[in-house]
């Protein structure tokens, strides 16, 4: 469980540094570039944790330029108003389940199947051929949604935690 959450702490690192760097929908006031971040799990989710890490990493190493304000558990509504807040400009980031992502781009259907990578450098070398990820990186549209580069599928949803379940007996029955 500790390597789960630290694997989910450094996705959302990763994810969210490539794209503060990239943040056009972030407002300036006062020098400061604040940077609105929701989602819709509680306070002692992995995820806000990995967010908190985020917070004080940035504000830590250039707190003089970024304010990072995290919102948790629905504060700014459903992950789907949440999304729409997000293509809006109103907030910067929005941490948004695949099943979600599909009602706004068929693209994101294929993430939905289970056990879909063998592993998470198997989902990073087909994310990185230019084939697969362009239409991800790259929508045809200026409104579209863009995923960051630097997101990894935790593991277990999206690649095996276990050995493949091989007879009915390995799952307990």
């Amino acid at each position: 469980m500790k390597n789960v959450k630290r694997a989910a702490a450094l996705a959302l690192c990763g994810l969210l540094v490539l794209g503060s760097l990239f943040g056009c929908s972030a407002s300036a006031t006062d020098g400061l570039q604040i940077i609105r971040i929701g989602h819709n799990q509680s306070t002692n989710h992995p995820t806000h944790t990995g967010l908190l890490a985020f917070e004080e990493y940035v504000e830590g190493e250039l707190g003089d330029k970024y304010d990072i304000q995290i919102f948790p558990s629905e504060l700014l509504g459903s992950q789907n108003e949440m999304v729409q807040l997000t293509q809006t400009g109103a907030i910067t980031f929005c941490v948004a389940s695949n099943s979600l992502l599909e009602t706004f781009s068929d693209n994101y259907t294929l993430f939905n199947l289970p056990y879909l990578f063998a592993s998470p450098e198997a989902y990073h070398a087909s994310m990185d051929d230019p084939a697969i990820g362009d239409p991800f990186s790259n929508p045809p549209c200026r409104r579209a949604l863009r995923p960051s580069p630097g997101w990894t599928p935790a593991p277990g949803t999206s690649t095996p935690s276990t050995p493949p379940l091989r007879r009915p007996r390995t799952c307990g029955a």
